[in-house]
């Protein structure tokens, strides 16, 4: 085995030493039953897409902040107090909002139901997660 291998195995079992860790330590205790509160987190997902065309509208960015919104606000049900759920939702709620903003106004200026860039998710995914990682990268430098 190269030494770079090595390396790489020790983060990998470094990163799932601390993953066992915490499934079955902190967050067990924080977030409470597995069962529930997967089961809390899917019910508001299917509620959240309830009546949606997944195959003519693709989940868009601002949906993603959204549902990991509802995620934190599941957590908040069945786990234990933990303040850090409140901040998190509420960051998550200003990115959705952010994407939001960013996506009506691609879609003024396409003039679509839904953006270009969700349009291009759907026709070619991996050619879409270039494209933004991209542009994110462009903006970055500015």
């Amino acid at each position: 085995m190269k030494v770079t291998d090595m390396a790489k195995n020790d983060v990998a079992s470094k990163t799932l030493k601390t993953a066992l860790d915490l499934v079955t330590g902190p967050r067990q205790e924080q977030h409470g039953d597995k069962m529930l509160d997967f089961t809390n987190i899917g019910l508001l997902w299917q509620a959240y897409l309830f009546n949606r065309d997944l195959t003519v509208e693709p989940i868009k960015p601002s949906d993603v902040g959204n549902m990991m919104e509802l995620l934190k606000v599941a957590r908040r049900k069945t786990g234990s107090h933990n303040p850090d759920d409140y901040v998190d939702g509420a960051g998550y709620a200003a990115c959705a909002a952010e994407c939001r903003e960013q996506e009506v106004a691609e879609e003024n200026r396409v003039g679509r139901g839904f953006s270009s860039t969700a349009a291009a998710a759907v026709e070619d995914p991996v050619a879409n997660l270039r494209a933004v990682a991209a542009a994110v990268e462009d903006k970055n430098k500015k």
